[in-house]
């Protein structure tokens, strides 16, 4: 990743990610916001199949060193039961559909007996290839979780394929199992003919139609084939006489 500046995060759930590993070493977390500021952190990657996030890390030798980031893994009855919750919620729903993440999540999670972010450091497992054990997290491991959290700045759906679904997955969930059914469907409240059939009946105001314009079908054939007006005016002139040879009335 580039060398970042400003705010490591903006949103209220990168900064609950943060939050949840101030406990760790405070001297190694440190040095990894460093790391992550001066752009050491390096193809990152979320893995939905391993429940992971993946990212190198230059350090102070010429190889970078690998991180890995996991957290929680999720049952499918309970991610059944999370998304459908949030999908019966219509302002989560439209706010995840929208890229953003509501804070009403944290609680759905809750609700299942599950922390949406860590509560403390140790509650994540971080590896790295990296030889430092003297405290926890390391300072790459550090940098990738700063990294991780600007990350989500960005996109927070990224934090379901954290835990083991993907945006995709979860967009569909989303949409299959809204109230309104899928996305693009119109509803429209019908009326039941019995509670309707008193007024069946009854109509409104009709709207005036416009007068119809003479039409002469022998003048207008005989604009276009000449012979045909003198041709059919016999016929036409037996037909309004009727049967009886009187003109119609």
């Amino acid at each position: 990743m580039p060398a970042a500046h400003g705010p490591v995060c903006e949103s209220w759930w990168s900064a609950r990610l943060l939050q949840g590993i101030a406990d760790g070493d405070h001297g190694r977390l440190s040095r990894g916001r460093t790391y992550y500021r001066q752009g050491a952190v390096r193809e990152i990657t979320v893995d939905a199949d391993h429940i992971q996030v993946t990212a190198f890390v230059q350090g102070s030798r010429g190889r970078p060193y690998r991180v890995s980031v996991a957290y929680l893994a999720i049952d499918d009855t309970r991610w059944s039961h999370i998304l459908d919750d949030l999908a019966q919620d219509p302002d989560a729903a439209d706010d995840l559909l929208a890229g953003e993440l509501p804070e009403v999540t944290e609680e759905v999670f809750a609700r299942h007996g599950l922390a949406l972010f860590p509560d403390s450091a140790d509650d994540i497992d971080i590896h790295c290839t990296c030889p430092d054990r003297g405290g926890y997290p390391c300072k790459h491991g550090a940098a990738v979780m700063f990294a991780w959290a600007a990350l989500l700045d960005e996109n927070p759906l990224l934090l379901f394929a954290w835990l083991g679904r993907t945006e995709e997955e979860v967009l569909d969930a989303l949409e299959s199992t809204a109230p309104g059914g899928p996305a693009g469907e119109l509803a429209v409240e019908v009326t039941p003919l019995a509670e309707s059939s008193a007024d069946f009946w009854t109509g409104g105001d009709l709207t005036p139609l416009a007068r119809p314009r003479p039409f002469d079908p022998l003048s207008h054939w005989e604009g276009s084939t000449l012979g045909v007006a003198s041709g059919l005016a016999p016929m036409y002139a037996r037909l309004r006489r009727g049967p009886g040879g009187t003109e119609g009335a």
